[in-house]
């Protein structure tokens, strides 16, 4: 699904950005497309939602590492 978000609350006008969002295992993915143009913001979308698609097939990670996670990796690796 593709919007346009407004600046604040009760403005009647938008930040002119497409932001686009859609569900993946469960979890809702809501990003902004950065783009002005309703057609590039598609295909950026449509090419997020592909990559999405491709890692749950293959078993890769979805979600981007934390600061938390990546602390921990070390910490077990790192652990004496």
């Amino acid at each position: 699904m593709l919007c346009q978000i407004y600046k604040n609350k009760n403005d009647k006008t938008t930040t002119g950005y497409w932001h686009y969002r859609f569900r993946a295992e469960n979890k809702t993915i809501r990003v902004s497309s950065k783009e002005t143009d309703f057609d590039q913001a598609r295909g950026v979308a449509e090419d997020h939602y592909l990559e999405m698609g491709f890692k749950i097939r293959n078993d890769l990670p979805t979600s981007k590492k934390t600061f938390k996670k990546v602390f921990d990796l070390n910490y077990i690796y790192n652990k004496t």
